[in-house]
């Protein structure tokens, strides 16, 4: 059975905690429009004993009904902006974890290879130095970059 390298699993956790996000994102957005629905529920219940109750203050149910839409209105405005900013949060850290996760990709990359990283280094030098017309040095360099292991560690 294959096992996953330590790396792959934190891809994998990550992946599972932005799956979480989403999730209790939709919980709460469920619990807001279950919310509401019994709030209308009730308020439909109420509206002949509220209606009577009305009267005898001088209000009509009309004008009640006015003022609870337009505060339902402004309820629902507070929620979608809320709701905005959350995304909007969201899409930032997404975009970040991707950044995140291209850079670790890249370290893991070399240091999965580290004598070609080596290799690669010492041929730039030799490009560098060649530019410079000091040949001697780019030589050595190239030299080097065909066989990263300092072979004059052993002398």
């Amino acid at each position: 059975m294959n096992e996953l390298k330590p790396y792959d699993r934190n891809q994998i956790d990550f992946k599972k905690y932005m799956i979480g996000q989403v999730a209790n994102a939709a919980i709460i957005s469920s619990t807001v429009i279950s919310s509401s629905n019994r709030l209308s529920k009730e308020m439909s219940s109420n509206t002949a004993v509220l209606g009577s109750n009305l009267q005898s203050l001088g209000i009509s149910i009309g004008e009640l009904a006015s003022r609870l839409s337009g505060g339902i209105e402004r309820l629902n405005a507070v929620f979608n902006y809320g709701f905005g900013q959350i995304i909007s949060h969201l899409e930032i850290q997404s975009k970040m974890h991707e950044n995140v996760l291209s850079k670790l990709d890249d370290i893991h990359k070399t240091l999965e290879s580290p004598t070609m990283t080596e290799a690669r280094e010492w041929f730039g030098k030799g490009l560098h130095l060649l530019s410079r017309k000091l040949l001697d040095k780019a030589l050595e360099a190239f030299l080097n970059s065909i066989e990263p292991t300092h072979k004059l560690k052993f002398l």
